[in-house]
């Protein structure tokens, strides 16, 4: 198997954003990780008396937000791989939090839904999420936020691969 070997030339005059000298701690994939390992570490201190897995909680935020999705979606949006991906949903199914239905404009293909009881336990969690954001960027002034989000929101159109993933 061979690799492929990314060519700067592809990327023009902006390679110069990224230090040529590896320094770790200005080095924005490792920075932008421990964030979110530490987010996910204190959310999953939080959430372990609510018997739900942070995994298991992005699986609710997404289909709060899309209201129904096919695995794939959900695989791109939680960042979860497929075949684990599959085992939330069943665990989240048989403690009847979502629910899998056909799709009414394509029978081959099944959705996944919040049930009541899950618009409920995403309810109850959202607060306990909320805070450990709000307590991210506590010295953080709006103005800095939205440039961040519209920052990172370039990344992630620079980072794709597809207009869906």
């Amino acid at each position: 198997m061979s690799r492929h070997i990314p060519k700067f030339a592809d990327l023009g005059d902006e390679t110069g954003l990224v230090e040529e000298e590896f320094t770790l701690e200005r080095f924005p994939p490792y920075l932008m990780n421990r964030i979110m390992n530490r987010l996910n570490t204190n959310l999953k201190k939080s959430l372990k008396g609510d018997d739900i897995s942070v995994a298991e909680w992005r699986v609710l935020a997404v289909l709060k937000k899309k209201s129904s999705a096919n695995m794939s979606e959900l695989c791109v949006y939680t960042m979860i791989e497929q075949s684990t991906l599959s085992r939330i949903v069943d665990r989240l199914v048989g403690r009847s939090l979502v629910r899998r239905h056909v799709d009414g404009n394509d029978g081959r293909v099944n959705l996944t839904s919040l049930t009541k009881k899950g618009e409920e336990a995403f309810a109850k969690i959202w607060p306990v999420a909320r805070y450990h954001s709000a307590r991210a960027f506590k010295k953080i002034d709006p103005d800095e936020l939205e440039t961040f989000i519209a920052t990172l929101q370039k990344i992630l159109d620079n980072v794709r691969e597809t207009d869906f993933t």
